[in-house]
């Protein structure tokens, strides 16, 4: 499990949180930052075309480096 370095009240209402990995994301927040709506994401996912994930105790997390590549490769494609 990720090691939370920083952790202020209201990066986590935002579903932002630092750990030694970096910055971990919550769907809402990823979805957010991405330009969709969370349940947009969450059909990206299903199909398989949404950015990498993983699950901490249920939670989808994204990183945010990598949603970062993500967004940047699907504007390029368009």
């Amino acid at each position: 499990m990720p090691k939370i370095l920083r952790s202020r009240r209201s990066d986590v209402d935002l579903g932002i949180v630092e750990t030694q990995q970096g910055t971990l994301l919550t769907l809402k927040a990823a979805a957010s930052r991405a330009g969709f709506k969370s349940r947009e994401l969450s059909a990206l996912h299903v199909r398989g075309e949404g950015p990498p994930f993983f699950r901490i105790r249920g939670r989808l997390l994204h990183r945010a480096a990598e949603l970062d590549l993500w967004i940047a490769h699907r504007r390029r494609a368009l």
